[in-house]
C-alpha cells in the first residue's frame, strides 16, 4: 500500500498508528522527505540506508559498499554484479555476499503474506464485519480457503438481504480505511491492516455460488460454470454442497480445487485431528529453545498427542546444539520425564545437521541410540541444485535419519527456496521409508503445498511438525496440516498420523 495515497484522516485508521508516526508520514507525503531521516542520512555514505535492506548485508558491509566502493543504490549493485567484473574490487566475502543477497531479493519480490498471517488478518476482518447490522454470516473465502503457502489480496462473502445498506454500513467501518471500487455486489476496499480485501455480497439463497466464486481459482470456477451449462442448470444454492449436487458432483474441498478434472476421484484430506504426535520439537535443552522440555511435554499432553520427538539441535550447531555430554544428560531427564507421564511417548530425538558432503553430527553408534532423528540443512544455502539435492540424498540413505526437515530451506519473503531435484529426492525417501518434512513454522511453511504434490506423486511421505522452540509455537503445527490439505495428503500419507509404535525405532 502506497501511504502517499492516503488522507491524514485515513492514515490515522491505520493499525499501530498514532500522532507521532502519522506526523511522520504526513511530511513524508507533503515533502517526499523526513528531515529526521535526512539528518541520519547525512552521517552515512550515499545509498547506505537503501544498501542496508538487501538481507544479507550487515551495517559494516553497507558502509563498505557506499564508502569505500562507491555504490549508491541497489540498482547500481545490481548492474555491477550483472558484469563480469563488476564486482571484482569486493574481497571475496563481500562479493559472495552481494550476489547472494541480489538472488535472494529477487526470488522473493513477488511473495505475498505466509497464510498464517493473512488467515489471521482474514479472520479478524470477518468478525469486524460480521457486527455489521444488515450482515447475516461472513465466511472467507479465495486463497486463504484454499489455504494456499501466500497469499496477495483477502477475498470475503458477506450474505445480507439488504445490500444496499450494508455497502453503506462497509465503508463507514473502522476496519475499512478506504473504497477502491464498488459495485452494487461487491466492494474492494483497503483495511486498516493495509491489505486489500475483495467483498462479494450476496443473499441467503445464492451464498453457495457466491462462496464457489470467491475461493476460486478461475479455472475450477470456469470448469463448474461449463459443467453447469451443459447441463442446462443454474448454480443457486444456499450452500457449495449443493451446488455441486446440482451438477452431480460430490462436494469438493477448497484445497482441492487447483485440480481440472471435476471427475477425478476424491481423496480424504488430513485433518488436525488426525495427527497423533509431533516429530519436531524444541525445548531449552537447544540454545534457542524458549521453554523446558517438561513444559513442551505437558502441553503436548493437553493437545491430546500420543508422543512427542524432542529434536533439540545437535552438536554441528555449535552456537544453539547438544554436545554428547548434554544428550546424555537430557536422556536423563527424558526418562525421569516419562515416568511421571506414561500416557504419551516421549521420544529421544536430535535435529541433526546436513554437511556440505552429506555428513551428519555424532557417530554411527551414538545416531542410532536416538529415537528418531530429523537432519536438517543449515548452513551453505546457495550451493547449487546438484550439491544440495547430493547432499540430501545422502542424509536419507544414513540409516540414522527418520525425516528430513523443512526440505528447501526457504525463509518466505527473506529467503528463496534452494535448488533440489525434489522428485530423485521423494523417490529415495521412499525407498527408505525417510519422511520429508512438511514444517509449520510460519517462516518456512516448508515443503509448499505444490512441492508436497510432486513428493506424494513420487511415493514419499511426510511429517507434519511445528518446529516449536516454545510452548506457543506448538500451535504451529496447525499451518502445516494447512498446507500438507493443499498439498492434497490424506492421513495415510503423513507418518504422523501413525500409532506410537510405528513411530521411531522401536528398542
Amino acid at each position: 500500500m502506497d501511504l502517499r495515497t492516503l488522507s491524514d484522516a485515513e492514515v490515522r485508521r491505520l493499525e499501530g498508528v498514532g500522532d507521532a508516526i502519522a506526523a511522520l508520514i504526513g511530511e513524508y507525503a507533503a515533502t517526499g522527505r523526513l528531515r529526521m531521516l535526512d539528518e541520519l542520512r547525512a552521517a552515512e555514505p550515499s545509498g547506505f540506508g537503501e544498501l542496508l535492506t538487501l538481507p544479507l548485508i550487515g551495517v559494516r558491509d553497507a558502509r563498505a559498499l557506499a564508502s569505500t566502493h562507491g555504490f549508491d543504490s541497489i540498482a547500481a549493485l545490481r548492474e555491477a554484479a550483472g558484469r563480469g567484473d563488476g564486482l571484482a574490487g569486493l574481497d571475496d566475502r563481500l562479493a559472495h555476499r552481494v550476489r547472494e543477497s541480489l538472488r535472494r531479493t529477487a526470488a522473493t519480490a513477488g511473495d505475498g503474506v505466509p497464510l498464517p498471517r493473512a488467515g489471521r488478518d482474514a479472520e479478524a476482518l470477518a468478525a469486524a464485519l460480521g457486527e455489521i447490522a444488515e450482515v447475516d454470516r461472513v465466511q472467507v473465502a479465495g486463497d486463504v480457503r484454499r489455504s494456499t503457502d501466500t497469499v496477495q489480496d483477502l477475498s470475503l462473502v458477506l450474505v445480507t438481504d439488504e445490500p444496499a445498506a450494508t455497502v453503506t454500513s462497509v465503508t463507514e467501518h473502522p476496519a475499512v480505511v478506504r473504497v477502491i471500487e464498488r459495485t452494487d455486489a461487491m466492494l474492494q476496499v483497503m483495511t486498516a491492516t493495509g491489505r486489500r480485501a475483495t467483498l462479494l455480497l450476496t443473499t441467503a439463497s445464492r451464498a453457495g455460488e457466491a462462496l464457489l466464486r470467491a475461493t476460486g481459482p478461475a479455472t475450477h470456477v470456469a470448469a463448474v460454470v461449463a459443467r453447469a451449462a451443459q447441463r442446462g442448470v443454474a448454480l443457486d444454492g444456499a450452500d457449495e454442497e449443493a451446488v455441486y449436487a446440482a451438477i452431480g458432483l460430490p462436494y469438493i474441498a477448497p484445497e482441492l480445487r487447483d485440480r481440472n478434472d471435476l471427475d477425478a476421484p476424491i481423496p480424504s484430506l488430513v485433518r488436525h485431528g488426525d495427527i497423533r504426535g509431533d516429530l519436531h520439537v524444541h525445548s531449552d535443552w537447544s540454545g534457542d529453545g524458549v521453554d523446558t522440555l517438561e513444559d513442551m511435554v505437558e502441553e503436548c499432553l493437553r493437545r491430546g498427542y500420543e508422543y512427542v520427538a524432542i529434536t533439540d539441535h545437535a552438536e554441528n550447531l555449535r552456537i544453539n546444539g547438544m554436545t554428547r555430554e548434554a544428550v546424555t544428560a537430557r536422556r536423563r531427564t527424558i526418562g525421569e520425564l516419562q515416568q511421571r507421564h506414561p500416557y504419551i511417548r516421549i521420544l529421544d530425538a536430535a535435529e541433526l545437521n546436513i554437511g556440505l558432503d552429506g555428513s551428519l553430527d555424532y557417530d554411527l553408534d551414538f545416531l542410532m541410540s536416538f529415537d528418531l532423528t530429523v537432519a536438517s540443512i543449515h548452513s551453505e544455502m546457495h550451493r547449487g541444485v546438484a550439491e544440495q539435492t547430493d547432499r540430501i540424498l545422502a542424509a536419507i540413505a544414513h540409516p540414522a535419519v527418520d525425516v528430513v526437515g523443512h526440505p528447501t530451506g526457504r525463509i518466505l519473503g527473506r529467503r528463496p527456496p534452494y535448488d533440489i531435484e525434489l522428485t530423485a529426492i521423494a523417490q529415495a525417501a521412499a525407498e527408505t521409508g525417510t519422511a520429508l518434512e512438511v514444517n509449520g513454522s510460519p517462516a518456512r511453511l516448508d515443503l509448499s503445498g505444490a512441492m508436497i504434490r510432486q513428493a506424494l506423486e513420487a511415493g514419499a511421505t511426510v511429517s507434519l511438525s511445528s518446529d516449536a522452540h516454545s510452548v506457543a509455537e506448538l500451535g504451529y503445527i496447525e499451518h502445516a496440516v494447512r498446507i500438507a490439505r493443499h498439498g492434497w495428503a490424506t492421513p495415510t500419507d503423513v507418518v504422523n498420523c501413525r500409532p506410537p509404535d510405528e513411530v521411531g525405532r522401536v528398542r
